[in-house]
């Protein structure tokens, strides 16, 4: 495994998916160039002439002969090189790690070195007693040559080369001089075997230690003369002073099992006191005829098992333990027995060895750990030859001993080498180099599972929680249960890769007695039958290491409770290929809720389903709202989700079941509707409510089209299209009428009024309020929001030139126009000073022609609440006969002459109310009198109360519709643009085939035509009074011709009574679906009595335009009346002026109290609320009773309730005489009980009667606020 080799380890990997390490006290690996080769100690000689091994961690090497160089060793940088003091050396002779140079201290003396795998030894051998009497050895002197160290002798004997820091970077060990002790069979003097010399001293040997002399670049050791001289010592007489180069320090007793040094030593009883730190052998033995007993100790490193675990979990599967035997007395068979020992340390002796090591806790009764019987091993007859040699120890304690040491977190443990147990003799002589290979088969428990989560058949990720935290899911099909499982073995960091591991996962459902049952344990789940299945094992993620595991849990949510949830609980484990667990994940909990909640209610005070309302005519805005979304009889809703028409849009979390409301403002009129979504806290969704209801068109004040071709006056109108005769511009000094229009040639019946400049403009006058004392009210107040919108066209830029002004009590004039050549809305203070001023940069248009040349759209206003004023200016294009004016498109030049854009600047005016006339083309001069006059045409001109216009409103404005909303199920009128007359039926017949006319208004039934929508934008239009179909004569067998007579029919669905509303200026075509021709009055006559016809649809034909209308006289909704009785000339009130649901309405005196003042609310197809405005409280028959003479009170309103909802129906002409209110539910009017005239007079609900009575109609009285949309 890449990068998990050393010189002292190795980790690799086994087909079997463990791990496999081997580790040696002493290096058994060297690192050439990028890759690590096995030691092989064996000799070679080199380029250079010099001797060493072929491969060895220790940089050693030994002359090569024809000089005096014996050995060089290098380590850390540093050198010594050792030489031999007599001639020069002879070519030696190599035998594996030994060579041997014969002779070479003398004639039967041979000098030898053996490469170790920590350093080197060498011996000087004397093989013959004629040889040890050479005068030579009674001291052997060799030199040392050490740059940069210094020789030191220790007080053991032993002597070190240490760097100027005193670390030893050599080492020799006390030097020994022993006989050689060889079974007679074996012994050849003469020729020594240099393992058996290396081997050292066998037992019944006499050894004696050499003293050491250490002088100036000299080492010498005095060799025993006793030894020398005797006439018993045995030959070969080894003198042996060896060196380390690898490892060399020293450790005191106190050296605990702390230590992560290597250390090796052996005790001999014959030397009881002496002690043989790092020796270049490990002897075991015993002899009792010589009291002959050695045994041996080594530190086994197992720091790789726990600390590259990182607290991981290890399982040691094997340990095997092989040394090498370097010599043996014969080939005898003997146990070498292996224990765990106690620490021992450089200084340790025979006496102080350590005894056997049990650990505490443990529960074992014995320190050994494996036997091995070893006889053909050490000596060349017993078949020593390479791994023949080594001895494997397997089986026994020792990997019960691993398992403890990496569970403990043990760096070494200590080996004991024992002689056998049953036998005393030299047969038990063992020695083995100390470089043993301790190889572990190991496998590491997967880690605890990481990123332990689950999805829900998306990407949303629910993490491992408990109790309160758990998340609920809804139903899905891909359910998936993940972790990220790791396995050490499977680290890609340098570990084995291929490491295979699987998922355990295991899940709990709860069932209905509230216990706890598992439902599957498995690795793999199939979704194909929901079963579970043993899965394969797979391999990690090259880039994580980790396994992505995941299974699918197809069970769903079982409970039969009323807002479902099923609780489950899940964990999971990693299991590797050699079926090691893991830990289990923590349990992680979720529930399971299969049900959706309920359709959720939605409900506004302000805007009813399906019904017209929300703009509050008296602060003159779209009513804010809250609209509240309930949760169905849902009890576990937890958010909701809506989204409006307008794309306001969000979510509003609740706790479980409970209501919400969230606060809405209409940006703009026309039919909307919101969506609403309720969730659980599965998220499962409810199904989707769509509440639609409308928000009502801003009631214009007042509009002039400016089309009338002369009188003098332009005729205004309302909101809904009927005459405001007191809102008609009076004109004076005689402006132009009829003059072409802003729609140019594309639009020939589309006038304008051209002012002179000088003394010609035009004024609405303030009305007189009857009711109080005839006090002047004028069409614009501007103590609140209002708003001039005008088409305009100078013919001169010079001099100041005012569109349309107002002004105010204090004397202030509000201006829109051309002011300082540019243009303007200015607020201008009675004596000139501008007050504030919002004025249009572009000093000329964009295409470089002149604004005498164009047609330009000023719209102005100002808003009291907001302190501000405002002008929008626009000027699409420059006229020509081609272009048609379409909003929000630009037909013609792609260029507009004036880019839509709006000026706002504050102003802190404080408001103050209107006075005097609305002047159209002048304005009123500093001093009195008028002044600034305009010069060039004015076109359609209107005046809104609004702060600023929305999107719908400018469409209203650019295309001058008063009221442009879907009609479906609305009872209006149709009245003809050209002629003012209104579509009825001939003498109010009810038979098939009575022709259509048009005739003065009148409000009758015979003039009131039912929308029903058929779809694609056609209606079919009934009748009221006939229950007849708007129809065109077919009898000529198509119905398609020009000319064909309209006239009214048996309802039958058929093309020719589908008809189309078609927006057109001031009003719509009518067009049929079976001949595409237009509803048309003959000859566009402005007759009363006209026949109507279809004929082809034509742009310019008036009479083919009709406005579509209520059937009433008076504008009602959102407008505050007192409702007088016409017997009585009482006023419609609460008694007592009581703000309570249940209090009774009667007749009263008229005095102006507040509990006489009833606002209109459309409640859809021409039935409305009347809301109380002092109480709050809705006009309503009590108790819903359907029977004639039933009481009237008021009572909470209730948006569209059939008992608060009241039919107004016209008496009279167009309702000058008043109106019948009939209750929807019962179908009953609103009378004054017994026709009674008194105070205090009681209001019932009866049957109506023919002729209408006076008792049961009530005329309309109009109040200060809303003077100008109530007088028709």
């Amino acid at each position: 495994m890449a990068g998990r080799t050393s010189e002292t380890d190795k980790l690799s990997a086994t087909p079997q998916g463990t791990l496999l390490l081997e580790t040696s006290p002493v290096p058994v690996r060297a690192k050439r160039g990028d890759t690590f080769q096995d030691v092989d100690l064996t000799l070679e000689r080199r380029a250079d002439g010099s001797i060493g091994p072929k491969v060895s961690a220790a940089s050693v090497s030994f002359g090569g002969g024809g000089d005096r160089t014996l050995a060089t060793m290098a380590a850390d940088g540093k050198a010594l090189t050792l030489t031999w003091p007599g001639q020069t050396l002879p070519e030696p002779v190599l035998n594996g790690p030994n060579a041997t140079y014969p002779d070479a201290a003398g004639p039967g003396i041979d000098l030898m070195v053996t490469a170790t795998a920590t350093g080197m030894t060498h011996y000087v051998v004397v093989k013959t007693p004629q040889a040890a009497e050479n005068p030579d050895l009674e001291r052997i002197e060799f030199g040392v040559q050490a740059p940069g160290l210094q020789l030191r002798e220790q007080p053991d004997g032993a002597v070190s080369a240490v760097d100027a820091s005193g670390e030893e970077v050599f080492t020799a060990p006390e030097p020994q001089m022993w006989e050689g002790v060889t079974p007679a069979e074996h012994a050849r003097p003469d020729s020594p075997d240099p393992d058996a010399v290396s081997a050292g001293p066998a037992p019944g040997a006499n050894v004696k230690p050499m003293a050491v002399e250490v002088g100036s670049g000299q080492v010498a050791v005095v060799p025993d003369r006793e030894l020398l001289e005797s006439a018993d010592t045995k030959y070969p007489l080894v003198i042996d002073p060896g060196w380390q180069t690898w490892n060399t320090g020293r450790e005191a007793d106190d050296d605990g099992y702390g230590s992560r040094d290597s250390g090796w030593a052996y005790v001999d009883r014959t030397h009881e006191d002496q002690s043989y730190w790092k020796p270049t052998r490990l002897p075991t033995g015993r002899e009792t005829e010589d009291y002959t007993d050695k045994r041996s100790f080594i530190r086994m490193n197992v720091d790789r098992l726990h600390r590259g675990a990182n607290g991981r979990k290890v399982k040691i599967n094997s340990v095997a333990i092989t040394f090498d035997t370097q010599h043996a007395w014969s080939c005898t068979a003997r146990d070498v027995r292996l224990f765990n020992m106690e620490h021992f340390s450089s200084t340790t002796t025979w006496n102080t060895r350590p005894d056997g090591y049990i650990p505490a806790g443990s529960g074992w009764d014995t320190s050994w750990l494996a036997t091995k019987s070893v006889g053909d091993k050490g000596r060349p007859e017993c078949g020593d030859d390479g791994e023949a040699n080594d001895v494997r120890f397997t089986g026994g304690n020792l990997a019960r001993l691993v398992q403890w040491a990496t569970d403990n977190g043990w760096d070494i443990f200590t080996l004991g080498i024992y002689p056998d147990a049953d036998h005393n003799d030299a047969h038990t002589w063992k020695v083995f180099d100390p470089d043993p290979r301790m190889t572990v088969e190991f496998s590491h428990y997967p880690d605890p599972p990481s990123e332990v989560h689950m999805t829900n058949g998306g990407t949303k990720r629910y993490s491992c929680v408990q109790g309160a935290e758990r998340p609920w899911l809804g139903v899905s099909h891909d359910r998936q249960l993940r972790a990220d499982l790791r396995d050490l073995d499977g680290d890609n960091s340098g570990l084995y890769t291929g490491q295979l591991l699987r998922g355990r996962f295991e899940v709990y459902q709860e069932v209905t007695d509230g216990n706890n049952a598992v439902i599957d344990s498995w690795y793999r789940y199939s979704p194909e039958d929901g079963t579970p299945a043993d899965g394969p094992f797979e391999k990690a993620s090259a880039d994580s290491g980790k396994l992505h595991a995941s299974v699918t849990l197809a069970r769903q949510d079982p409970s039969n409770t009323p807002n479902g949830g099923t609780f489950y609980r899940w964990r999971v484990q990693a299991e590797d290929e050699t079926y090691l667990d893991g830990d289990w994940s923590p349990w992680c909990e979720f529930m399971v809720d299969g049900k959706r909640p309920k359709s959720p209610s939605v409900s506004s005070p302000d805007y009813p389903k399906e019904l017209w309302s929300g703009y509050d005519s008296v602060a003159r805005r779209y009513k804010s709202t809250n609209f509240t979304f309930g949760s169905g009889g849902s009890g576990d809703v937890v958010k909701y989700g809506y989204k409006f028409s307008d794309g306001t849009k969000g979510e509003k979390a609740v706790s479980l079941g409970q209501s919400s409301s969230v606060p809405w403002t209409p940006k703009k009129f026309g039919w909307q509707w919101v969506e609403v979504t309720s969730y659980d806290r599965a998220g499962n969704p409810s199904p989707t409510v769509k509440y639609e209801f409308g928000v009502e068109q801003p009631p214009r004040d007042a509009g002039w089209s400016m089309d009338d071709a002369g009188g003098g006056v332009a005729r205004a109108v309302g909101q809904t299209g009927v005459d405001r005769p007191a809102a008609n511009i009076v004109f004076s000094g005689g402006p132009t009428q009829g003059e072409p229009g802003n729609r140019g040639a594309a639009m020939p019946a589309d006038k304008a009024v051209r002012f002179n400049g000088t003394d010609q403009y035009g004024a609405v006058n303030p009305v007189l309020d009857t009711g109080t004392g005839g006090q002047a009210v004028p069409l614009v107040d501007t103590a609140n929001r209002f708003m001039f919108s005008a088409w305009v066209r100078l013919d001169t830029t010079s001099g100041d030139r005012v569109a349309v002004s107002q002004t105010a009590a204090d004397g202030s004039v509000f201006e829109l126009g051309w002011l300082g050549a540019r243009w303007t809305f200015r607020h201008r203070a009675s004596n000139g000073t501008v007050i504030a001023q919002a004025v249009q940069s572009q000093a000329t248009p964009s295409n470089g022609s002149s604004w005498t040349d164009n047609w330009v759209s000023l719209m102005a206003g100002y808003d009291p609440i907001a302190d501000e004023i405002w002008l929008r200016t626009e000027a699409p294009y420059a006229k020509s006969p081609d272009c048609v004016r379409d909003y929000g498109e630009e037909l013609c030049d792609p260029e507009p002459v004036l880019r839509p854009q709006t000026v706002t600047v504050s102003h802190t005016w404080t408001p103050a109310a209107g006075q005097g006339a609305l002047l159209i083309g002048a304005t009123t001069a500093v001093g009195g009198g008028k002044g600034s006059y305009w010069s060039g045409w004015l076109d359609d001109m209107q005046l809104w109360p609004l702060s600023h216009p929305d999107d719908t409103v400018l469409s209203v404005i650019y295309n001058e519709t008063v009221q442009d909303q879907l009609f479906a199920g609305m009872t209006l009128r149709l009245v003809n643009v050209n002629s003012g007359h209104c579509l009825d039926v001939t003498g109010g017949g009810t038979a098939s085939g009575v022709n259509v006319r048009q005739l003065n208004c009148n409000a009758g039934a015979a003039q009131n035509w039912q929308f029903t929508d058929v779809g694609d934008g056609y209606y079919t239009l009934t009748n009221s009074n006939s229950g007849k179909c708007l129809d065109i004569d077919g009898t000529d067998g198509s119905g398609t011709a020009d000319g064909r007579n309209a006239w009214q029919y048996d309802c039958n669905g058929s093309e020719g009574q589908q008809w189309k509303p078609e927006k057109k200026d001031g009003g719509y075509w009518l067009k049929s679906r079976r001949s595409n021709k237009c509803l048309v009055v003959d000859g566009s006559s402005t007759t009363s009595g006209s026949n109507v016809s279809q004929w082809s649809c034509q742009d310019g034909v008036r009479g083919q335009v009709w406005n579509i209308t209520e059937e009433k006289r008076h504008e009602l909704n959102n407008i505050t009346y007192r409702l007088h009785g016409f017997g009585s000339g009482k006023c419609l009130e609460v008694a007592g002026a009581s703000s309570d649901p249940g209090a009774n309405v009667r007749q009263g005196n008229c005095s102006g109290a507040t509990s006489q003042d009833w606002t209109f609310r459309h409640q859809g197809d021409s039935y409305y609320s009347l809301t109380n405005v002092n109480s709050g409280e809705c006009l309503e028959v009590a108790g819903a009773s359907p029977n004639a003479g039933a009481n009237v009170v008021q009572g909470n309103c209730l948006p569209g309730e059939p008992r608060q909802s009241w039919k107004v129906v016209a008496v009279g002409d167009d309702g000058n005489q008043g109106y019948r209110l009939t209750a929807k539910h019962s179908g009953l009017v609103l009378e004054v009980s017994d026709a009674s005239t008194a105070d205090g007079a009681n209001v019932v609900q009866n049957t109506p009667e023919e002729p209408v009575q006076p008792h049961q109609v009530w005329k309309l009285g109009c109040l200060p606020s809303s003077l100008w949309r109530c007088t028709g």
